[in-house]
């Protein structure tokens, strides 16, 4: 089968250069409106280019192919994926072809990891910009009204990212441990924070906390991060966190509040929404142990859903 990506825009290109990472041989692209060729950056850091082929060329190649959508606007991709369905073509997971031995969760998770590892570089700087930092810190907003609801003497934050919100509360905080899956995330916060001997650090399988110890840590929070997460690895924290909080910890979690198709996941969702819901999310806390506190819903962009921000305490 030859492989090819619907949607030449940045998120194919970036899918194409996690393909080029894994060895994994692509054609080129398919895109409705544009033409002409695409700059992929191969595995060795150069650039190769490959032909963009108009959709309404797509009849002349349509067998033995596969297809990858990488666009993720709701309708846009409904009306790509039944174009396909009406030549036969199938329309593929990017995860089953990077991971084709892993179970659906597992290729999954191992894409939003890589994904962030490769193409985020730019998202990474935008979110220390004083605009994307305020929508949490800003008086006034609900994430600041309810992290004030934490006990701040033993803090983990889970997927700290690049640890752009430890400045926020570290003077407030007695220890910090910053939990991440990227490796490269957690050494460049070690060399940030290197002047805070408060700040401990932990590079997690992404589904548990299986290192640390139970009943250690007064809060747990987690945001613009467990949107993305699978609902399965969620439930999977959940249980961790409440083993490794202390009794009356509490746990403040920015999760996704969109259920718009159960095929949902960050690969193919409107702002890489995996499935989640603010009913789903209150059941499995619940299940875990822990009282739900408190609730909000749209706290985020509303094509993505809303969010919400879930307040959770240990009894």
């Amino acid at each position: 089968m030859k492989t090819y990506i619907f949607g030449a825009g940045t998120r194919g290109k970036n899918f194409a250069q996690i393909l080029n990472l894994h060895d994994i041989k692509f054609e080129g692209f398919i895109d409705t409106f544009k033409k002409g060729s695409v700059d992929v950056v191969e595995k060795d850091g150069s650039m190769t280019s490959f032909q963009i082929i108009p959709l309404s060329e797509l009849e002349n190649i349509k067998s033995g192919i596969n297809v990858i959508v990488s666009p993720i606007e709701p309708q846009a991709a409904k009306d790509i994926r039944r174009n396909l369905s009406d030549l036969g073509i199938q329309a593929v997971s990017i995860g089953t072809l990077l991971y084709p031995h892993d179970d659906l969760v597992s290729q999954e998770r191992n894409f939003i990891a890589e994904y962030h590892r490769v193409c985020m570089n730019n998202y990474f700087e935008h979110a220390e910009q004083d605009e994307a930092v305020g929508i949490f810190w800003n008086e006034g907003t609900e994430f600041l009204r309810m992290f004030r609801k934490l006990n701040l003497k033993n803090v983990l934050e889970l997927a700290c990212g690049r640890g752009r919100h430890v400045p926020h509360y570290i003077d407030k905080a007695d220890s910090i441990m910053l939990v991440d899956i990227l490796q490269e995330n957690i050494d460049f916060c070690k060399n940030r924070f290197s002047s805070f001997p408060k700040v401990s650090y932990y590079a997690n399988n992404g589904r548990d906390l299986h290192d640390l110890s139970d009943e250690s840590y007064s809060a747990v929070f987690s945001y613009d991060a467990m949107v993305h997460f699978e609902l399965l690895d969620i439930y999977s924290y959940l249980k961790e966190i409440y083993r490794v909080l202390i009794s009356g910890g509490r746990a403040l979690i920015h999760h996704s509040n969109l259920t718009q198709s159960y095929k949902q996941s960050f690969s193919n969702a409107p702002g890489g929404r995996n499935y989640m819901s603010r009913e789903l999310f209150a059941y499995m806390a619940y299940r875990s142990g822990f009282e739900v506190i408190e609730q909000k819903e749209g706290i985020w962009n509303m094509a993505c859903g809303g969010d919400c921000l879930s307040l959770i305490e240990k009894a």
